[in-house]
């Protein structure tokens, strides 16, 4: 068993490798860590788990102005048809960006979002956004590291941070299995879509399933499993 675990964020690294979860992956399987610790910290951290454990860098994922500009659009479609309070508020904060370029990217990406805002464009942002991105030299990095590290899974700890896309997309093209852990209870209710296409959804609750069944229709109810809180 070979898993490539992917830590975007902090929170991450404190929930799935500073908790118990990364001491029992490492008794169970051979484990490469795809993390954001800065470097010189990364041998600390690695002193206590030995070589059952490599260390690899998440890189910054830049797709291009195009593929932003979609994965944007798909955010404001997915919250201008979900439509709850917490999306509607979102939604009403007015456009800011530090320079004419970005704020016409956010505006194109607001007008094509609610111009979309249907199961159907939904899906259709989401298969240009992916193609888009597919494209990305990150995606053929992770392509080419998946192809050496050979990764019986590829699970991500938090389903939004775009440096999980690359390593995601490049999974799905080699016909790795992946997964994701939804990071917050609230995270479906108030956030913009789920960018990566993972297979498999871990969620606190059953609650959290059925609002992950009802806000992306196309994921089916065997692909979403009920595990509990995040680890301590």
């Amino acid at each position: 068993m070979r898993l490539a675990l992917l830590l975007p964020d902090g929170v991450g690294v404190r929930n799935f490798l500073l908790g118990p979860f990364a001491r029992l992956a490492v008794t169970r399987a051979s484990v490469a860590l795809f993390h954001v610790i800065p470097e010189e910290l990364v041998a600390d951290y690695a002193a206590s788990f030995g070589a059952a454990m490599s260390w690899h860098q998440l890189r910054p994922f830049d797709a291009g102005r195009v593929a932003e500009t979609l994965g944007s659009a798909l955010g404001y479609a997915h919250m201008h048809w979900g439509n709850t309070r917490a999306m509607q508020r979102r939604l009403a904060i007015p456009p800011h960006a530090p320079t004419v370029g970005r704020w016409a990217m956010t505006k194109t990406a607001r007008m094509l979002g609610r111009a979309a805002a249907t199961e159907a464009g939904i899906n259709w942002l989401a298969r240009q956004h992916q193609a888009r991105a597919a494209a990305a030299p990150a995606v053929e990095h992770y392509r080419r590291t998946f192809t050496a590290v050979r990764p019986s899974v590829v699970f991500a700890s938090h389903q939004r941070p775009p440096e999980v896309l690359a390593p995601i997309l490049a999974a799905r093209s080699l016909g790795i299995p992946t997964a994701t852990f939804v990071f917050s209870w609230d995270n479906l209710t108030s956030k913009g879509r789920i960018l990566a296409p993972f297979e498999h959804y871990l969620v606190w609750s059953e609650l959290m399933r059925r609002e992950l069944l009802r806000f992306y229709p196309t994921i089916a109810p065997g692909q979403v499993h009920v595990v509990g809180t995040p680890p301590p």
